[in-house]
């Protein structure tokens, strides 16, 4: 009787997964997908087919092929270390930089290094070292047929081991950012913010089968601030990243929905000419603008929905470039004017 109980349940047990259905709709397949390009963006195609080229004409400095940029300015020591007269200098760091550390700026040229010294250097023809050669020397002319081709391939190296320091400007990511003071005593509130991110962007953690994607992240102090009752390691803020189409998408939605309808803005205030442009803002290619909550709801994920935004915050907008060094922050802001952001000056 035992062996014709087990063969009856097993043949039940058969059966039944033989009929069994799995939804398509609640169904996990096995294997890991992941989400490639659906369709062209188009503010995408417009950058490679038109902004490109423009960018290139305007940014572009020619210089020739013996041109050798200024070497990095030498770094600071104690007086007297060199040449030994102040004990109290010998064997110590030099001083920092007085305030915050401000970057250095590169050079930025279409054409690569000269390597002519260095080649000089390496076949044995020069005999002096590296610090015998003049820090601002004076770029020497070469005849047409020893010039070299400039090239504007990104990344690639000469025979002489130089890089081509210069690209042309483009669109890294874009960042979004929101602040809430309320949430540092309250970390609840933090929850719209994040739903507002999420419904801005469209971005999650692990979209498209992608571990790259971070989607939304909190923000967390840095340092304890009795002044705004800030603690080290306190939520206080959320951000996500816009990478892709993604970010040309959202950069599209900003452009024709949102600045068009906002009402006494003429456009990005930009600083007087008086600013110094070695300071950390001119020369990191970085432009952001920051929205009140007013502009948050012109946007068409939020508007469509209001009602469950009871409390919408303002947010800043950070576009990141891959420009680097002195004028920097010009070319970003000719990139951006070529997406339609306008930008004006008091």
């Amino acid at each position: 009787m035992a062996q014709v109980a087990r063969k009856v349940a097993r043949a039940a047990k058969t059966a039944t997964t033989a009929t069994t259905h799995h939804s398509p709709l609640t169904y996990t397949p096995s294997v890991s997908l992941k989400l490639g390009p659906t369709h062209n963006s188009r503010l995408r195609s417009h950058y490679e087919s038109t902004l490109a080229d423009d960018l290139m004409y305007l940014h572009y400095q020619h210089h020739d092929a013996n041109y050798v940029p200024p070497f990095p300015p030498k770094k600071r020591e104690h007086e007297g270390a060199a040449d030994g007269s102040d004990p109290y200098a010998r064997n110590r760091p030099p001083p920092r930089p007085k305030g915050n550390k401000t970057l250095k700026p590169l050079t930025t040229n279409v054409g690569g290094k000269v390597t002519a010294v260095e080649d000089s250097i390496s076949t044995g023809s020069h005999t002096t070292s590296n610090s015998d050669v003049e820090r601002n020397a004076t770029p020497a002319v070469a005849s047409s047929s020893s010039a070299s081709p400039i090239t504007a391939s990104v990344g690639v190296k000469h025979t002489g081991g130089a890089r081509i320091d210069r690209t042309i400007t483009q669109l890294k990511s874009i960042q979004l950012h929101i602040m809430s003071k309320d949430a540092i005593s309250t970390r609840a509130l933090l929850i719209p913010a994040m739903f507002q991110l999420r419904a801005l962007s469209g971005s999650s953690r692990g979209e498209g089968g992608h571990d790259t994607n971070k989607g939304i992240q909190l923000i967390y102090g840095r340092k304890n601030l009795p002044q705004w009752k800030l603690r080290r390691g306190v939520p206080c803020g959320a951000k996500v990243t816009l990478k892709g189409d993604k970010m040309y998408d959202f950069l599209g939605t900003f452009v024709e929905f949102v600045l068009p309808r906002l009402r006494e803005w003429n456009g990005v205030v930009m600083p007087a000419p008086s600013v110094n442009r070695n300071s950390p803002s001119m020369v990191s290619g970085v432009v952001s603008i920051g929205l009140k909550h007013d502009a948050i709801e012109l946007f068409p994920q939020i508007e469509v929905n209001q009602d469950l935004y009871p409390r919408l915050t303002g947010m800043y907008i950070h576009f990141f470039t891959n420009e680097r060094g002195r004028g920097a922050q010009n070319k970003a802001r000719a990139l951006l004017s070529g997406f339609q952001i306008p930008f004006t000056r008091k």
